[in-house]
């Protein structure tokens, strides 16, 4: 018996390949196990230039706020129907995030990989700009929550 680790980043020939459907033939070869799993979506951000920041609470059921900038938490709390304007006419520029200590808990994977980053964003259901995304990641060195804040540009 033996086991195949892999960590892959498949950039699809066309669109009709999924995560869903790569995952099934993943399964269809034996046992598979996704440690991570994100699709996201590469589109131009050239042309945007308006500009907001969200900050992304690691409680799944606070609201995305919307702030003056990376860093801060407090801010406008947006609505289901606004967040989905920004996921249709919005990309996602930049990824900024603190994390606990990593000496203790281990660095998250986006800090050292800005691919992971950009999977973070799609699993956020957030378009990344097809000409990257700006990573930053900083240990905070303390045992608080992990905080993420993304730069979305807009048409104006």
């Amino acid at each position: 018996m033996k086991k195949i680790i892999i960590s892959a980043i498949v950039t699809p020939s066309d669109d009709s390949v999924t995560l869903e459907n790569l995952t099934d033939t993943l399964r269809h070869l034996g046992s598979a196990y996704l440690a991570f799993g994100a699709e996201v979506e590469l589109v131009e951000a050239k042309e945007l230039t308006k500009e907001v920041w969200l900050y992304v609470s690691s409680d799944d059921a606070e609201p995305y706020m919307q702030v003056a900038g990376a860093g801060k938490t407090e801010g406008k709390a947006l609505s289901d129907e606004e967040v989905d304007q920004l996921r249709t006419n919005g990309v996602c520029t930049e990824f900024r995030a603190e994390y606990p200590r990593a000496d203790r808990y281990g660095a998250p994977l986006y800090a050292n990989d800005e691919e992971f980053a950009a999977g973070v964003v799609g699993n956020h259901l957030f378009r990344v700009d097809v000409e990257g995304l700006t990573v930053f990641a900083e240990d905070r060195g303390d045992d608080g929550c992990e905080q993420i804040w993304l730069k979305v540009a807009l048409p104006e």
